[in-house]
């Protein structure tokens, strides 16, 4: 990624369980704040459902070479915190 320009990452989120999911979706790790996450950030998955979400990271103006971004995409199930969730992507 290039400092001050704009990179889109897909990712695909299915639903293999037995019921519809509620999903909320968060962005964690190093420099977060060049992320975001497009809305909405919770949602209804339904059983077999799939759903492309769209992260955006804009490193600063005058970012040095060396430094980047290390983020994680976080998919959490309202009614069951500790379930897992699985999340694919680039």
């Amino acid at each position: 990624m290039n400092p001050d320009e704009t990179t889109l990452f897909r990712f695909e989120l299915s639903n293999r369980g037995n019921a519809t999911e509620s999903l909320r979706l968060e962005l964690q790790g190093v420099n977060r704040e060049w992320a975001t996450l497009a809305p909405p950030t919770s949602f209804d998955l339904r059983k077999g459902g799939n759903r492309t979400v769209v992260v955006a990271v804009h490193p600063p103006p005058n970012t040095p070479a060396t430094v980047s971004a290390d983020l994680f995409l976080v998919a959490q199930s309202e009614e069951a915190p500790y379930r897992y969730v699985s999340v694919e992507g680039p």
